[in-house]
């Protein structure tokens, strides 16, 4: 009987420790030996665009609803600056009152539209959570990165999510839903991502890369380009299948065309996709 209640015992804190998980200071805080603490909800390296007008970044509170808290934030001006390219708008006095009721606060920042593109595309901003009060502490996300990206990037007529209707060498037919995307390290760098509309189970898709022309009306994509890789590791290839690279066109009116043949294969042409004969295909935003 004794040697059973031993392992009783052993087993209860066997089940103790298991259940106090002391690596999770979100489920535990606020129970003795743990702190509450104030931090950034989610990520902190956030990216807005400069027309969005008013944007939020949430701070949560962990671990304590019995009391007010107040958390001061502040902004520190990198390659943005404040009042040029944004403002708190809330709190205005950088101070946020939790109540105990309160779980999230919303720090609401406006965006400055400014006028004309400036390279490189964006600018950042660092927000910080720099004191709490109430004996309590600040988290380990405690500063985010807020980057504002330019609305007039020279090739913004491309960039987007476009769609268009298909029909391929073989009459098959495809919705195409491609993502062009503004490069952050190029401005006159594109990542085309959906160029091919299908392959098979055992294809790892790659996106492309596009280069704008000097005077931001095309786009070219270099034939020869990975699409990405079977899965035997053998290399799949955007091509123009009749020759030369594969081109897109702004049309001026909110539309974008791809004006030569493209498709995707291990040789010229008749690869698993090849779009031939209906060019130039107009895409339409999404």
């Amino acid at each position: 009987m004794k040697r059973f209640a031993i392992l009783l015992a052993v087993a209860a804190v066997v089940l103790s420790t298991a259940s106090c998980d002391r690596s999770d200071p979100y489920l535990y805080a606020g129970q003795a030996g743990y702190s509450a603490f104030v931090t950034f909800d989610g990520e902190t390296n956030v990216s807005f665009v400069e027309d969005e007008g008013t944007v939020e970044i949430p701070i949560r509170l962990i671990g304590e609803h019995s009391k007010n808290v107040q958390v001061t934030i502040s902004a520190k001006d990198s390659t943005a600056v404040n009042g040029t390219h944004y403002s708190i708008v809330e709190p205005a006095d950088g101070v946020i009152t939790f109540e105990p009721k309160d779980s999230v606060k919303l720090v609401k920042i406006s965006l400055v539209h400014v006028n004309g593109y400036v390279d490189p595309g964006r600018v950042l901003f660092l927000l910080n959570i720099d004191n709490v009060t109430g004996g309590l502490t600040i988290g380990a996300r405690r500063t985010a990165t807020v980057n504002i990206a330019d609305a007039e990037h020279p090739l913004k007529a491309f960039i987007g999510t476009w769609t268009a209707h298909v029909a391929d060498y073989w009459s098959d037919e495809y919705d195409l839903n491609i993502i062009i995307s503004a490069d952050q390290s190029d401005i006159m760098t594109l990542n085309i991502a959906n160029l091919i509309p299908y392959m098979s189970t055992n294809y790892t898709p790659l996106p492309c890369v596009g280069k704008g022309t000097e005077d931001y009306k095309k786009v070219i994509i270099e034939s020869g380009q990975a699409t990405g890789y079977t899965a035997g590791g053998a290399p799949v290839v955007y091509v123009n299948p009749v020759g030369g690279n594969i081109e897109m066109e702004d049309n001026g009116d909110d539309t974008i065309s791809i004006i030569t043949p493209w498709g995707a294969g291990n040789g010229a042409s008749n690869g698993w996709f090849d779009l031939v004969e209906d060019v130039p295909v107009v895409l339409h935003r999404k």
